[in-house]
């Protein structure tokens, strides 16, 4: 077993952190550099999901920006939450592709990430019917939908990245 330290390294005034991946360590590995993709867009994807979030919840709160966040998130889903989640699932199915040994871990992670991306695309869907209808009433049918889909989606999500964190730790630093 390759032995990797996981305490930060302090060189003079400059702090290095541990990380799983390490360029110089990659050995030109296709399933290194899929992993690196898929981990920035999933990075993107859970970014613009909690902003989102942020954002329907405030706007929950505050019924005079109401209208200006259901444009916002119209817009955002419309252009680049639905490629990001067209992204994330093309670099997961490579990725799947590329693992030489499906486990019990995968299959149990793969499950949640069905329910995340399936709660995310339920989320565009009712943004874009709520857009579709102008809603304007406070306290709409739609935004309680978003921030119960949504909210089952970021659970989701954040069991799958769990799991997801503990197989690549166990391919790159215990193989």
């Amino acid at each position: 077993r390759k032995q990797v330290s996981l305490i930060p390294t302090v060189y003079g005034n400059i702090v290095t952190l541990p990380y799983l991946w390490h360029i110089s360590n990659m050995n030109n590995s296709p399933i290194q550099l899929v992993s690196i993709i898929h981990l920035v867009l999933l990075s993107f994807w859970g970014g613009l999901v909690l902003a989102e979030t942020v954002m329907e919840v405030y706007s929950y709160k505050k019924a005079e920006i109401q209208k200006i966040v259901y444009n916002i998130h119209f817009g955002i889903d419309l252009l680049i939450e639905i490629p990001l989640i067209l992204a994330v699932i093309t670099s997961g199915i490579v990725l799947l592709t590329l693992i030489s040994q499906i486990t019990v871990t995968h299959i149990i992670k793969i499950a949640f990430v069905t329910i995340a991306i399936a709660s995310g695309i339920a989320c565009v869907f009712l943004v874009i019917t709520r857009k579709l209808n102008a809603i304007e009433v406070v306290e709409d049918k739609f935004s309680k939908a978003i921030l119960i889909t949504g909210s089952i989606g970021i659970i989701c999500a954040l069991i799958a990245a769990t799991l997801g964190i503990w197989l690549a730790y166990h391919r790159t630093i215990l193989a």
